[in-house]
């Protein structure tokens, strides 16, 4: 294979989404032939069939745009105070010693067990699940954003010293960047964590959303709706992930040509 083509190949994934095509062909074929129980596992072309009618009726579109607004909103939330505390706690051991007994007590706790006493607080609406969400997507950018703080190398903080730059400035100018990888590992994985709690909450306390949508086509034994959602959320979790590994190639491009360094 030419050397142009085979890094093209590598590039856009195209081996991984033939396999994944592969998949789906043997799948159907399976199914065709009555290897698989259609009442368990149906075809996919009667997926395909059903997911066109509740794109069409435009069901699915809205219970995705309501489990997107849960998400983002939470996410937003959640990873902003994660980013604040992280910095502030990674730059001073004082609130250091004074928020990580606390934070450590409530990290270990399931989100999704914290969902039914929140009801009692906040009701069923969008405030539970927002809050929820920004309850998940805190702790991962949290840790990220301290362990990034504090592995900044000495030589760093005493350089911007040395030229006079005060503590603010020096969080922005030196400390943030440098720790900015490491902070959006937490970003990345807080993102499908927000996707995963705001489906749970959903789930759990919801007339409506992507959560809602899976367990009412389980509880009405709708075996095609429930793949409808699962390959629906797949789909949705990909194109973020997407989304978020394009948005860290713009902030940090120091870091996107070193991977593709690394991979050639």
């Amino acid at each position: 294979m030419p050397r142009r083509i085979d890094r093209a190949v590598r590039e856009t994934r195209l081996l991984g989404w033939l396999l994944v095509l592969a998949a789906f062909l043997l799948w159907e074929v399976a199914s065709q032939l009555g290897w698989i129980r259609s009442s368990i596992v149906p075809a996919v072309s009667d997926i395909l069939e059903g997911w066109s009618d509740e794109l069409l009726n435009g069901a699915l579109g809205v219970s995705l745009l309501v489990t997107l607004k849960h998400m983002a909103g939470g996410y937003v939330i959640g990873a902003t105070l994660g980013v604040i505390v992280g910095v502030a706690m990674g730059r001073s051991r004082l609130l250091w010693r004074l928020l990580e007994p606390l934070i450590e007590m409530a990290r270990p706790v399931p989100t999704s067990a914290l969902v039914p006493l929140m009801i009692l607080f906040l009701g069923i609406d969008d405030p539970l699940k927002i809050t929820v969400v920004a309850l998940g997507a805190f702790f991962p950018v949290f840790i990220n954003t301290f362990a990034g703080v504090t592995s900044v190398s000495r030589t760093l903080r005493d350089t911007g010293r040395t030229f006079g730059v005060g503590e603010a400035e020096a969080t922005l100018r030196i400390i943030l960047p440098a720790a900015a990888p490491i902070i959006f590992v937490g970003l990345r994985y807080a993102l499908s964590v927000s996707l995963v709690i705001a489906l749970v909450a959903e789930m759990i306390a919801g007339s409506d959303g992507m959560g809602y949508f899976v367990i009412r086509a389980q509880q009405n034994l709708s075996v095609v709706q429930l793949f409808i959602g699962v390959f629906t959320l797949a789909l949705l979790g990909y194109a973020l992930n997407f989304l978020f590994l394009w948005v860290e190639r713009l902030v940090l491009p120091w870091r996107a040509g070193g991977e593709r360094r690394q991979a050639g």
